[in-house]
Formats: structure tokens, C-alpha cells, sequence
């Protein structure tokens, strides 16, 4: 049997059976948040099977209180609405009548958002049966999984009894924080009655439009669809697209033979009409594209709604897109988000509804159309609307999605495309972000192998012999080989199961006269196999393909010219984690400034360095940096290093600087190391860090342990306080364990220090320190907490000042520990920079009240977003029993909030002996650690 005649056998074969389904409904929309409704489902048995029940999706009933198994995944992704939701605010779905061709059912079981229909005789294969439902719909009053209300704005979808999706056997997997299991594709006629005033968007044509007194009667039809959803809002102004196929009223459009018409509606808020201008035109245009790709849409109406600032993501539905995404001026961001809502038209509402098992095929399908959109119209650089990108060359929605993929992979986060259920709890991020990413990837790299044209042909085989059925995976495999002539089933079992990235590297090259040789290694977990390219010195270009088998092994070519370099993948057939590994030379590029991380090059970048403080005064010198990718956070880049050189203007004197930084996945994944040395005649620094993560990198429950060793060598301190400096050589050896967690009513961080200082290791000190700092926030409702911090704290043996434990914050930060500017003197210490760390009593700021022990709690209220009062309580001194230290002093103030940004007035202290008096200062600063995240 030849390969075209293999993949037509398996397509047929994998294709199951189902049901003809048919609904009529007839509902009312009853504010604020009802659907009353009554419901006949026709239905035809071709499943080849007697049947002796039918499943039911009821998913709204999923929203019905915080104990069900969405409301603890969502509990897990740390979202609270449906838990924090009261009973005005919960979804439900409630039967109040069932017939099955006239009669009551055998038995009905309610699982948590479906319905087990159990019959009086088994459903004959062949046979049909009407089932009646009449049903109270309620709508929760927020948006998760596509279905929810907010204020007057409806978005119905999944909202009535569904019969599940057949793959030979019932698929009901219920609803999960990523979405709805698929129902049955089936033909809807839908009557709704709605308040008048509320205008109207849904999956299918109008057939009827009526007015009454206070209520309008819409009447849609929509054939063969995965679903009927419908958008209702006070405020929605309509539109028709001009292209595309589309028509509008009284205005048919004439196109070739077998030319699908199709009518675009955009439906906008009337407040941002200005802010989607052209949206008809870009939404056309996109259609266009698609249908030349893939062939005629599968539906003949697509609305397009704006839901900005309504909905956290975007909906798609059968019909139907809603767009989260705000136009952003001089980017293409909303165009992005058009293009894959509208993919999901041809790909989720055709081939397959999109079940959590085969979400790499629609999510990789839409992604891979985006992509490809963007790439098609405006270039490779296509994020940005600019006349001249600059540094951002290269920004493009490819870029961006490797850019997530590497994200998970370097952090061993990423899952089996084929997994039929994510897991949410231990790495939400990999469905939400870098999933959809990934499976676009594994798309790119099918069109890259088999080329643009025959994927195209697959695609439209695909959808049009799935039918708008559930077609499983096999389907789309065997629609790909049959259109690239030979068998691809391997390349998908390999990449489909893999929970690791595809990566080889090019470890080293030899020659030998003219003998050339060159070493790979398999460094990702997918085998696939790879290709060379020879480039010698008379222009010769010799390629060798080999299929790796073993970990590592060695290619050889004869040639009698000086090879010049070796490229492995020079065609970027493979969706690889890390390609600078690619080449030998590697491969270098300098930039000045700045510019994007390079995925397959190691970039140096270089520019001038000017800064002023009154340390040093005036600084000014240049820098200079290397990097492998970029090394910040959960972005894992290699081999990052700075080294700078500035003269000061006070001190008339130089001073170089060095830093360097990499992952260390030799050792341990989560293991990073940090190094950074500055030296001056007047002060030098030394510092060293290991770092060890405790749990998974994307995960916001977790945990990190940091080792570090730190020489601060302060020779002369000019310029600086004297209450809080003084020269000295410092070494210490520190150990600090970091957590956080949150829960519905907890969110929790915080850390443990240790330090010694050591002369064996170049100090002039001997002292233990240890500490502890503890910030949390206890919700009380939704939107309200109250915030406190816990610091304890104390030192034994000699330290210098600046060693000291402040009242009001401390003289180093650190991550955890933002830092203010305040509007006290010169910069120094806690007169220009206040560090939220120490005591913090911020009615001392300045005053620099230190000792070798101390303790503090700090109180935060947030009771409406942007003013939060608080109030500060501790004390300091030099020994742990004086009764000094446990008499506290008091200081109380307002910090005026806006997301990250903050300005703290104190304007109140108390203290022993002295009483309570007025006072005023104030602090700016950016504060994105604890509790102030609220």
C-alpha cells in the first residue's frame, strides 16, 4: 500500500462515529444574572453501539460554590475570584424538568458539571430520540473559562445542557481553568428574549429580530458547530467588514464558484470606537489570508467583540471572538490576538473542539497562524508599528514565542504536548503561556520540513475530511503524510510524548589535511536527525545528514580546502532550544546599548557609563558586556558578564568594576552563581553567591536557598554619614532561606539570615548575626487585607557601624528589600535612600537610632485601593535585656499606593520618655516585595 493510500486508510479508521444532533431553545435573559430556558435536543445514535445512557454537560454548574474541582484548580493557580465569590456572585445550572422521548429517564446522576442520563432501553445504534429539558441558568459574576457577566455585559457560552463529545466513548471531562471539554458538534435554533436596550452578538445568522415592550426576541440558526455562545451589552455599536466575502444588508458580494460567503460583524463599546479604528479592515484581511491557506471558513458569520477591560483573556467560540487585548499605540499587539481568535475559527471550531488531549493541535494550529499572519504582512519584525525599530529589530510574534518556549525549557517546565490533563498546580505557566507556544513551534518546524504549500494542502485535507467532527491526532498525522508523500508518524511520536526540548550541539571540530571532522552531542531529550553543512575556504559548501542514535557521535566529509566553519541545522528544520551551540566558530555579534536576547549568537554590547552621587560626584566611563541569551530571573541565559570603568570627579580617581553570572545545570538545574568585585583607592568590593532553587522556577509557591561570601573593604568615608560609617573591612559568609505561598486568605514571604564574619577569610571583624523577617497579608474579603511585617533580629561581637541593626531600614538592600528616595540630605544611607529592611520604624528615617538588637512589626490596612494607613512599632539597642529594647516606639502615617509605586508619610511617632508629636516626612519608591504586592 503506497503512503497517500496508508494515511486516507488511517484517517478513515480513526475518524469515529458520533451523533446527528439537533437543538432548539427557547430562553430569556432575566437580569442581573439569569437564563431561564426550555430545550429539545434531537438526537440520532451513529456511534455503531447500543447505547444504555447519555452524558450531559452541565458547566456552569461548576461555578456553584468554592469546593469544586475548578474552584480548588483555580485555588491552585492562585485565582480566588469563585472562591472569594458570595452566593449573588456563584454560577449554577439547575434541571427542572427531563424527558426522554416523553417519559422520565431510568435515573439521572449529577456529577460536579455534567449529568449521567440513564435510559429505559438501550439507545440502538441507527435510532433517534428527543430529550426535553427545562433549565435555570445562573451566571457568575466574574469570567473564568469563557462564561460569566460583568455589570450589564453577558457572555453565554457553554450555558445550557450539552450532550458531551463522542470519541468512542463519551467525553466528559468537565471544566478545567483552561477551558470547557467539547460538546457534540450539532445544528442550533436559538430564541432568546433579552431587555431591549442590550445589544446583541452570537454564533450563527439572525433569522428573526423583534421588539416588544421593554425586551427584544433574537431568533439564530447555526449548522454543524461545536457550541452556540452569544454576547449581550448595553453599549455595543455594530459594523460590517468590507472584504473578505462579507456581506451586509442589502449588499451581496459576488465571488468565484465555491467562494463561501462570509459576514464579519464588529461589534464595539461605543466608548472605544476611536480606540479600534480600521478593525473591520484588519479583521478582512486576516479572513482573506486564512482562507487562501486553508481553504473556505468553516461558519458563514464571525462576530468580533471588544471586551476590553471586561474579560482577563481572550474567548473564542463557534462565530464568535471576544478581545481582551487593548489596541497599544505603536504596536500590533490587538492585531495578534484578531488573528488567533480567528484562527480558532477554522481549527477549534472545525477539526476538533478542542479537548485537553489534542490542545497542541488547535493551540499550536492558531498560534502557527498568527504567526505566520504577521510574519506574511509586515515582516519577521512584526510586534512593532514603528518607522525605525532600532534596538528592538527583530521583535516579531516568532521571536516572542521562542522566547516563552525557552522560558519553560531552560527551567524544566515543560510538559508532553500530548498530556490529556495539565497540571496546574506544579506549573501553571505551562499552559497558559509557554504551552500554546510550544506546540506553534512544533507547527513552524512541520511547515519548515515538508514546506509552506504541502502543509497547506494538509491543513485543508485535515479540515475538510474532519467535518467539523472531533477528529482525533491521527487524523491530522495521516492528512500530513499523505500530502508530503511519505509516512511522518515517527517525527510525532517523538515529539508528541517528550516532556524535555529538542537540542543538539556542535562540540567540537577537527581536521586532518583533508580529513575534516565534526563531534555532536544530543543535549535535549528529542532525537531527530540532523543535518551539516562544511563551508571551506574556496567556497565549497559540502552538507551531510545523519540520524544521531547514541548521545554523541562524529560526522566526517573529505575535502582538499581549509574548512572555514560547520553549521548543524543550517536550514532550521529543527525547533531547537538553544542553536548559538550551532556553529563552530561560534557565532558573535556586537551591538552598542542594547538589543533583543539573540537565540543563536553570543552578543556583546558596549556603551558610555555617567552617573553622579555625593560619594564620588560626577562619574563618567564606558562598559562593556557578554552575554549568552540573558541571565535575569527565571530567564536562564549563560555566561553573562559586565566590566565597566569610570573616573570620579570628587576623588579623582578610577574605578573598575566586574561582574559575571551563569546557571550551573551541570551541578543542578535550579543552581545559579553570581560574582561581582569594585575596587577604588577608597573602596572595594568582593562579593560571590551560589543560589539553589528549592522548587520549580515558575511556580509562585516556593522556595530558594542563598550562600553567598561578601569582603566590603571601606578605606575612606568621605561623604559619608559618620553616624553610620566608618572605615572598616568587613567579611562575611552568609546564608539567607527564602519562601513564599499564598492561599484564599494568606499571601506569605519572607526570610531567615545567617551571617559570620570571619578575619581568616580578610576581614577585621569577628561576629555571628542572624535574622528574621516575616511579611503577611490576611484577606478579609475580596479586594481587603491587612499587611503585617515581623523582623527580629541581633548581632554578636565586633562590628562596625554600617554592620549595625538601624531603627528606620538598613544600609544595603537587597531583592527582597526595595529601597525609597527620601527627601533628607545628602545620599547617604537612610537620609537619601531609606531601605524597607531592619526595624522600620519610618518616623526615625534619617536619625540613624542603630543597635545590636532590635525587633519591629509594621502594619499595613487596605481598605480602598490607593490610601493604605499604617503604623510601625519597635526598638533597638545595644543589649538583649536592657529594658530599653522592650519599651517600643510608635509611629503611624498613610503610604498613598498605585500598583508598584508608592510614597509613605510618616506623620506621627511616639517614644518613651518623650511622648507622642507631629511630624512629616515622605519617601518615594518602587516596592514589589511582601505584602505591598496588595
Amino acid at each position: 500500500m503506497s503512503v497517500p493510500s496508508l494515511a486516507l486508510a488511517l484517517l478513515l479508521v480513526a475518524a469515529p462515529g458520533g451523533f446527528s444532533v439537533r437543538y432548539r431553545l427557547d430562553c430569556a435573559l432575566e437580569e442581573p444574572h439569569t437564563v431561564t430556558g426550555r430545550q429539545s435536543v434531537f438526537i440520532r445514535n451513529e456511534t455503531g453501539l447500543p447505547l444504555p445512557e447519555l452524558r450531559f454537560q452541565l458547566h456552569p454548574r461548576a461555578f456553584r460554590n468554592r469546593h469544586t474541582p475548578l474552584a480548588r484548580d483555580l485555588a491552585a493557580l492562585k485565582s480566588f475570584d469563585l472562591a472569594w465569590a458570595d452566593e449573588s456572585e456563584l454560577g449554577d445550572l439547575t434541571i427542572t424538568r427531563l424527558e426522554v422521548d416523553g417519559l422520565a429517564p431510568a435515573e439521572t446522576l449529577f456529577d460536579e458539571s455534567g449529568l449521567c442520563v440513564r435510559l429505559r432501553v438501550p439507545f440502538r445504534d441507527g435510532d433517534s430520540l428527543l430529550v426535553e429539558f427545562e433549565f435555570v441558568t445562573r451566571l457568575p459574576r466574574f469570567f473564568v473559562a469563557g462564561i460569566g457577566r460583568r455589570g450589564r455585559f453577558y457572555l453565554l457560552n457553554h450555558w445550557h445542557p450539552q450532550l458531551a463529545a463522542w470519541r468512542g466513548d463519551w467525553h466528559a471531562d468537565g471544566v478545567q481553568p483552561a477551558g470547557f471539554a467539547p460538546a457534540q458538534v450539532a445544528d442550533y435554533d436559538v430564541t432568546i428574549t433579552l431587555p431591549a436596550d442590550l445589544a446583541v452578538a452570537a454564533t450563527g445568522r439572525v433569522l428573526e429580530d423583534g421588539a416588544g415592550s421593554g425586551f427584544r426576541r433574537h431568533r439564530f440558526r447555526a449548522d454543524r458547530v461545536a457550541g452556540f455562545a452569544l454576547v449581550a451589552a448595553p453599549d455595543l455599536v455594530t459594523s460590517h467588514a468590507a472584504g473578505a466575502g462579507s456581506s451586509s444588508p442589502g449588499h451581496p458580494v459576488t465571488r468565484s464558484p465555491g467562494h463561501v460567503p462570509l459576514d464579519i460583524t464588529v461589534h464595539v463599546r461605543d466608548r472605544n470606537r476611536a480606540l479600534w479604528h480600521g478593525l473591520e479592515r484588519r479583521a478582512a484581511d486576516i479572513v482573506e489570508a486564512f482562507r487562501g491557506w486553508y481553504g473556505p471558513p468553516p461558519v458563514e458569520q464571525i462576530a468580533v467583540v471588544d471586551a476590553v477591560g471586561i474579560i482577563p483573556a481572550d474567548v473564542t467560540a463557534p462565530g464568535l471572538v471576544l478581545l481582551s487585548q487593548a489596541p497599544v499605540p505603536f504596536t500590533r499587539l490587538a492585531e495578534r490576538s484578531l488573528a488567533r481568535g480567528l484562527a480558532h475559527q477554522w481549527f477549534a471550531g472545525a477539526g476538533a473542539p478542542d479537548p485537553p488531549g489534542s490542545s497542541w493541535l488547535v493551540s499550536g494550529a492558531a498560534v502557527f497562524s498568527q504567526v505566520r499572519y504577521l510574519e506574511s504582512r509586515y515582516g519577521p519584525s512584526n510586534l512593532l508599528d514603528l518607522p525605525w525599530p532600532g534596538p528592538l529589530a527583530g521583535l516579531g510574534d516568532e521571536w516572542y514565542n521562542r522566547l516563552l518556549y525557552y522560558l519553560a525549557a531552560s527551567n524544566d517546565a515543560l510538559g508532553s504536548l500530548a498530556e490529556p490533563r495539565f497540571d496546574y498546580t506544579t506549573n501553571p505557566l505551562s499552559y497558559a503561556d509557554s504551552r500554546p507556544a510550544q506546540a506553534g513551534g512544533f507547527f513552524l518546524m512541520l511547515e519548515r520540513r515538508i514546506g509552506p504549500e504541502t502543509f497547506n494542502r494538509a491543513l485543508r485535507a485535515w479540515l475538510g475530511r474532519a467535518d467539523r467532527r472531533t477528529a482525533p491526532d491521527t487524523a491530522f498525522i495521516a492528512a500530513c503524510s499523505e500530502a508530503a508523500g511519505e509516512d511522518h508518524t515517527s517525527l510525532f511520536d517523538r515529539w508528541l510524548p517528550a516532556t524535555g526540548p529538542c537540542d543538539y550541539a556542535l562540540v567540537g571540530v577537527r581536521s586532518d589535511g583533508a580529513e575534516h571532522r565534526a563531534d555532536i552531542r544530543r543535549v535535549g531529550a528529542i532525537t531527530m536527525p540532523v543535518e551539516l553543512e562544511f563551508t571551506f575556504s574556496d567556497g565549497a559548501r559540502l552538507r551531510r545528514e545523519w540520524t544521531l542514535a547514541a548521545g554523541e557521535g562524529t560526522v566526517e566529509v573529505i575535502h582538499p580546502a581549509r574548512l572555514r566553519s560547520v553549521t548543524l541545522d543550517p536550514d532550521r528544520k529543527l525547533f531547537e532550544l538553544d542553536r548559538w551551540n550551532n556553529r563552530r566558530p561560534r557565532r558573535v555579534t556586537v551591538h552598542p546599548l542594547f538589543a533583543l536576547p539573540d537565540f543563536d549568537a553570543y552578543q556583546l554590547f558596549y556603551g558610555p557609563y555617567a552617573w553622579y552621587d555625593d560619594y564620588h560626584g560626577f562619574q563618567l566611563g564606558g562598559w562593556v558586556q557578554g552575554r549568552q541569551f540573558f541571565e535575569a530571573g527565571p530567564l536562564r541565559g549563560r555566561h553573562s558578564w559586565t566590566a565597566s570603568l569610570a573616573r570620579t570627579s570628587r576623588r579623582a580617581d578610577w574605578q573598575p568594576s566586574v561582574s559575571y553570572g551563569t546557571p550551573l545545570p551541570f551541578l543542578n538545574e535550579n543552581l545559579r552563581f553570581f560574582g561581582a568585585a569594585r575596587y577604588s583607592p577608597r573602596t572595594a568590593t568582593v562579593e560571590a553567591i551560589l543560589e539553589q532553587g528549592l522548587s520549580p522556577v515558575l511556580r509562585r509557591d516556593g522556595a530558594t536557598v542563598q550562600l553567598s561570601w561578601l569582603l566590603n573593604d571601606l578605606r575612606d568615608p568621605v561623604a559619608r554619614d559618620p553616624r553610620a560609617w566608618q572605615v572598616a573591612r568587613t567579611s562575611e559568609l552568609k546564608l539567607r532561606f527564602l519562601h513564599t505561598a499564598e492561599t484564599r486568605r494568606l499571601k506569605r514571604s519572607g526570610s531567615v539570615r545567617a551571617g559570620l564574619g570571619v578575619r581568616a577569610l580578610g576581614g577585621g571583624y569577628d561576629f555571628g548575626r542572624a535574622g528574621l523577617e516575616q511579611h503577611a497579608a490576611f484577606r478579609f474579603s475580596r479586594n481587603r487585607s491587612v499587611g503585617v511585617r515581623l523582623f527580629a533580629g541581633g548581632i554578636v561581637g565586633s562590628v562596625p557601624l554600617q554592620e549595625r541593626i538601624y531603627l528606620s531600614g538598613g544600609l544595603t538592600a537587597t531583592p527582597e528589600e526595595p529601597a525609597s528616595w527620601a527627601y533628607q540630605g545628602p545620599a547617604s544611607g537612610q537620609e537619601h535612600w531609606h531601605y524597607t529592611a531592619d526595624v522600620n520604624c519610618r518616623g526615625w528615617a534619617g536619625e540613624y537610632l542603630a543597635g545590636r538588637w532590635g525587633w519591629g512589626a509594621n502594619f499595613h490596612l487596605n481598605l480602598i485601593p490607593v490610601v493604605q494607613p499604617f503604623f510601625d512599632i519597635g526598638n533597638v539597642a545595644d543589649d538583649p535585656l536592657a529594658p530599653a529594647l522592650a519599651r517600643p516606639r510608635m509611629n503611624a502615617g498613610v503610604r498613598l499606593k498605585l500598583s508598584w509605586l508608592y510614597a509613605d508619610f510618616p506623620l506621627w511617632r511616639w517614644e518613651p520618655g518623650a511622648g507622642g508629636e507631629l511630624i512629616f516626612k515622605w519617601m518615594l519608591g518602587l516596592n514589589l516585595a511582601g505584602f505591598a504586592d496588595f
